[in-house]
């Protein structure tokens, strides 16, 4: 947890906690608990490793596509965020794309 920086710590803390009695934490919890925070593609998978060093296995909907459910989840928590009076964070991301062929990149979520 220490090469986390604290934002990302303390959803580490909260998704460590949550997931106490099964030790299963899904893309979209993860996706929620992110919300409208800045995070990079590489902050995400440090989360993502620290959780299964504490021993969490991450899980995702059957029929895979678990990267583009975890974009879709945290474009829709950015984009709620202005409607539920919280504080929107411009971000600059790249998050992996599932299908072969050039990245895309998504400003404030928006590919």
């Amino acid at each position: 947890m220490s090469n986390l920086r604290p934002p990302i710590a303390r959803v580490l803390a909260e998704l460590l906690a949550a997931s106490e009695a099964d030790k299963e934490v899904s893309l979209d919890r993860i996706g929620e608990a992110i919300g409208a925070m800045a995070i990079t593609p590489d902050e995400i998978d440090g989360l993502m490793k620290a959780l299964e060093a504490e021993g969490r296995r991450i899980t995702s909907p059957e029929g895979g596509g678990g990267e583009e459910r975890l974009r879709q989840v945290l474009v829709s928590a950015r984009a709620l965020g202005p409607e539920l009076g919280r504080k929107h964070v411009p971000t600059l991301t790249s998050l992996p794309n599932p299908k072969p062929g050039p990245k895309k990149y998504a400003v404030d979520g928006v590919a």
